[in-house]
């Protein structure tokens, strides 16, 4: 089933200079709906300052102003590119990260730009939506473009609910008869017996959906599989890279980190991920 509606997220003006055309361009080589939505910039407020109401005025101002530049940008995409789609802006100060969720329920994928420029706040927010939204992300670097379903994907496979939902739920942008490269990394050679068995179903499941199918092991300790990721992608000169998210909890994540994060930041080359 091939994706019909996608929902970009926006954070400012210097991102939709680039990010709007680039979702556009991916949005109509899919024939998607293209949603985009604007949330206001995560606030957090030293003691004392919620009785400063001219603060509020001005902090809105500045974000309705934001706002109208990127609606702008999004109503040329849309016009250029002929494009079904809507723009939607918060209009309250608080709340960014509920108005995104109720939002993105109802899209077939959520598009956000790398998160390696982003404030503190806003990358936790990002972080919070992959976790949180229950829907499958596609991030796009500076450099990262996808123009319609993928003849060459890197799936990256471990025995998780989150690798299996990224695979399933990464065949809707997957051209028919597409090149697959199912990989699995491991730490130790222990690792790799005991989820061959599903590994093989996967391939067969896959195979009969008419898919070119390869599977691949490849040795990666956990603080590089990120890299090691991108690696193998490069390598088969993949379109779409494709993985579990944050299959750890948030604490685990803040201490020893995360492949999620990591790629999350930089997405040299599209990214999907399923939480």
């Amino acid at each position: 089933m091939t994706h019909r509606t996608f929902l970009l997220v926006v954070f400012d003006k210097l991102e939709a200079a680039w990010l709007v055309d680039r979702a556009a361009e991916t949005a109509s080589g899919f024939n998607a709906h293209l949603t985009v939505l604007h949330p206001f910039a995560p606030l957090v407020f030293p003691a004392g300052i919620q009785s400063e109401p001219t603060v509020f005025s001005k902090m809105l101002d500045w974000e309705e102003t934001e706002s109208r530049a990127i609606r702008i940008k999004v109503e040329e995409a849309l016009r250029r590119n002929a494009l079904q789609g809507e723009y939607r802006a918060q209009d309250a100060l608080f709340g960014a990260e509920a108005y995104l969720l109720h939002a993105a329920r109802a899209a077939d994928v959520v598009l956000v730009g790398a998160t390696a420029e982003r404030s503190p706040d806003e990358r936790t927010l990002a972080h919070r939506l992959v976790r949180e939204a229950g829907r499958p992300f596609l991030v796009l670097g500076r450099g990262a473009s996808i123009a319609g379903p993928a003849q060459r994907i890197l799936m990256g496979w471990n025995d998780t609910r989150e690798a299996t939902r990224a695979i399933h739920d990464a065949i809707g942008m997957t051209a028919p008869g597409a090149e697959v490269t199912l990989v699995s990394l491991h730490s130790a050679a222990d690792e790799v017996s005991p989820m061959a068995g599903g590994l093989q179903d996967l391939a067969a499941a896959l195979d009969r959906l008419g898919f070119r199918v390869t599977i691949t092991d490849r040795p990666a300790n956990p603080d590089a599989r990120a890299a090691e990721l991108l690696r193998c992608a490069r390598d088969m000169d993949a379109e779409l890279l494709v993985t579990g998210a944050f299959g750890h909890s948030q604490i685990y994540d803040f201490f020893i980190g995360a492949v999620t994060r990591h790629l999350l930041d930089g997405a040299p080359i599209p990214i999907f991920l399923s939480g």
